[in-house]
């Protein structure tokens, strides 16, 4: 469990152990998230010191703006893909510890990410990426391709129309039938 006195885990035999920067490798108390990866790594992002990993072989490591590709040490969500790649969420867009070691950061002038500011994400089984953009909706990434979900009307090709308001939830990648009645005009 993440919380801003570091990181609570419930053991199997129903006791609590709380590791904090006293007690571990964490270089932040407040912790906003935790992901972890197929090989067991377990990725702490915090409030102010970037991202603490506690390796599977018990050691620890540190990513922030000062020794990584990290857009923000300020971090609001962090998700692990099949592919070994780190997906890291802050308020300066989305951040990609790629399973090569290179990061790599969108946002908003480099890709159709609706609002740098990302809070949570989500990874469906398909690989499809889901991310939650502050005040503004959410932006999907299929593939290479990323397309914005926010509140306005789009045709993205000629026979594919895209809109949204007030999104709620997340559906998966499918074809679906849509009735529409009471349009405001005939486009």
């Amino acid at each position: 469990f993440s919380t801003y006195s570091g990181v609570s885990v419930l053991r199997v035999n129903g006791t609590w152990q709380t590791y904090n920067t006293s007690n571990s490798g964490l270089t932040n108390d407040m912790v906003s998230s935790i992901a972890v990866d197929a090989v067991g790594n377990k990725w702490f992002g915090t409030q102010g010191s970037g991202v603490s990993v506690l390796r599977a072989d018990g050691t620890w490591q540190t990513y922030n703006t000062s020794n990584s590709g990290l857009a923000s040490n300020i971090v609001n969500a962090i998700a692990a893909d099949a592919a070994g790649n780190k997906w890291v969420g802050t308020f300066y867009g989305v951040s990609v510890l790629r399973a090569g070691g290179t990061w790599q950061t969108y946002n908003t002038s480099n890709s159709g990410l609706a609002s740098d500011g990302i809070g949570p994400i989500a990874l469906d089984a398909a690989g499809t990426k889901w991310f939650g953009a502050w005040g503004v909706g959410v932006s999907v990434q299929w593939g290479a391709t990323e397309y914005p979900i926010i509140d306005n009307r789009q045709w993205p090709s000629f026979s594919l129309y895209r809109a949204s308001y007030d999104i709620t939830s997340a559906i998966p990648k499918a074809t679906y039938r849509v009735s529409l009645s009471n349009a405001l005009d005939p486009d």
